[in-house]
């Protein structure tokens, strides 16, 4: 059972662009790359559950109850927390036209090379943009 707070594939699959991925030499859209990994699951019998958010993790002699906002509860015998990321974005009109586009909430050195000669700003509070 893989279980989605919001849409499958987290962050990856809002991505425009994941040109760091093994096995995509020439990079894949968060969106190709979300589908793949759904239809991959369900041919191995995973069931999706999206927009479901767990609230609590039990156990219950063998089993792991997971509780879910509804009040509903499922049980597995193994659970795993994969629990994403969520970045503090800046707080400025328009800005979110250009994410992806020019302002971006993650960065790694590596990225350096593609931004020589060009206005870069850093914050501990916001990240690069």
């Amino acid at each position: 059972m893989l279980v989605e707070r919001r849409a499958t594939g987290g962050q990856a699959g809002q991505s425009s662009r994941i040109e760091n991925y093994l096995g995509f030499p020439d990079g894949v859209s968060g969106a190709q790359l979300t589908d793949r990994a759904r239809r991959q699951a369900t041919k191995f019998g995973a069931e999706l559950l999206s927009t479901r958010e767990v609230v609590g993790l039990s156990a219950a002699g063998s089993a792991r109850l997971l509780r879910f906002d509804d009040g509903s509860e499922i049980a597995a015998h193994t659970v795993v927390l994969a629990t994403g990321v969520s970045y503090r974005v800046l707080d400025a009109p328009g800005l979110s036209d250009f994410s992806g586009r020019g302002v971006f909430y993650g960065s790694t050195a590596t990225e350096a090379p593609s931004c020589v000669d060009q206005d870069v700003s850093a914050s501990p509070a916001t990240g690069w943009c």
